[in-house]
């Protein structure tokens, strides 16, 4: 039933982003926060300005199942911080939620393409540690099959002004000299995007840093750049003319120190992805040099008023595919709820013939005992179809 359906959600809307990783899980810990709540499916996602949990579970949740949940994944949360920060949907809002995320409608920027993805690979990630059940899976693959209409059929894409293009855009104003001196730190997703849009810019002095070596050479190797562990940063001779920056250090990776030994003549621009931020409070004697995600909150105010006019027509899609997916999930419903009739039908008939008529069936001629099977076989199937038949369209009616 769909009244079994619940999400808890903490995004930009409410919550700086700097706090958003006080809520992110450990992948790792997910079977366990499953097992210990007893929720049949849980879906986990988490990006730099959103994190997302809907999970299935047939019994009512307690008052305090909400605080109990994130104090679990994070013992140091407050309980008031909670309380203000985090949105719970349940039901028919919690679908129509998942189903707008995908679409792109709530996010930091509307349209950005990104979303989809990342929506793909949490599902993709969920399903390989046995985390989805039937009804989270129905409710994933509609969801993201939606979020591909909306993008095919609208405009809401366009004039792209993701987070990472709009770092990009922002970095490309500052730094026009393409064999500009270019450090990237981290080789997460954000960082492998960044790297695209670099490479096809034709910016090719480019090393990239990062706490795993491994991830650092397959990025840097891909086109032909530098690499270097994190800790080497700051032993490096070339200078900088900008650090883009995007690790999920719970400490800052620029510290004063390390800019002090990498700093030129002039301040190098720090586009700072971080969450939390990268870079250490004080540490840029340039405010105008810095650049982080809550200084594109406002860039992408100013990329909307186009998307807006795209809003209306999308939320008609979503609207659609909703109503879909309504009508596709009571029929699963009904599905399951009637699996068993055939397996039942079947043991009666077999139950008729070797033990309520054993004796009678067996006296007869073998013609005989042929002919009533196949009666038998005929009935069982009409037994099965017609009152299947006729339970689905009375429901879905």
């Amino acid at each position: 039933m769909l009244r079994h359906f619940h999400l808890f959600t903490v995004d930009f809307n409410e919550t700086p982003i700097t706090d958003l990783s006080q809520y992110f899980a450990q992948e790792e810990d997910l079977p366990a926060l499953q097992n210990e709540f007893d929720l049949k499916g849980l879906f986990y996602n988490a990006t730099c300005n959103r994190v997302l949990y809907c999970f299935y579970i047939k019994t009512q949740l307690p008052e305090d199942f909400v605080m109990n949940f994130f104090q679990r994944i994070n013992p140091q949360l407050n309980r008031e911080k909670i309380r203000i920060q985090v949105k719970t949907k349940n039901g028919i809002k919690a679908v129509e939620h998942i189903f707008r995320v995908c679409s792109s409608l709530e996010s930091l920027v509307v349209g950005e393409r990104e979303i989809l993805g990342q929506m793909k690979k949490s599902f993709e990630n969920a399903r390989q540690h046995g985390l989805i059940d039937d009804n989270l899976r129905l409710l994933c693959e509609r969801a993201i099959v939606c979020g591909k209409e909306v993008f095919s059929n609208t405009k809401i894409a366009e004039k792209p002004v993701s987070v990472v293009s709009l770092a990009f855009r922002k970095f490309i104003e500052k730094v026009a000299n393409k064999d500009a001196q270019v450090f990237l730190i981290g080789a997460g997703e954000t960082n492998i995007l960044m790297a695209k849009y670099l490479s096809k810019a034709g910016y090719q002095n480019v090393s990239v840093f990062n706490r795993t070596v491994e991830k650092a050479s397959i990025l840097a190797e891909k086109y032909s750049w530098e690499h270097a562990p994190l800790e080497d940063l700051p032993q490096q001779e070339v200078i900088p003319e900008a650090l883009l920056l995007c690790t999920g250090s719970p400490e800052p990776i620029v510290t004063e120190v390390v800019l002090d030994s990498i700093r030129g003549e002039n301040e190098p621009l720090i586009i700072d992805l971080s969450v939390p931020g990268g870079v250490e409070t004080g540490a840029i004697k340039s405010e105008q040099q810095l650049v982080t995600i809550e200084d594109l909150k406002q860039l992408a105010k100013e990329n909307l008023s186009f998307r807006r006019s795209e809003i209306s027509l999308s939320e008609i899609i979503v609207e659609k595919a909703l109503k879909n997916f309504l009508a596709i999930y009571k029929e699963r419903a009904i599905e399951v709820a009637l699996k068993d009739i055939p397996t039942e039908i079947k043991n009666v008939k077999e139950n008729a013939l070797e033990n309520v008529f054993r004796d009678r069936f067996a006296a007869k001629d073998a013609d005989t005992q042929r002919l009533v099977r196949e009666m038998m076989d005929y009935m069982e199937k009409k037994c099965i179809a017609i009152p299947m038949k006729a339970t689905k369209e009375a429901l879905l009616n």
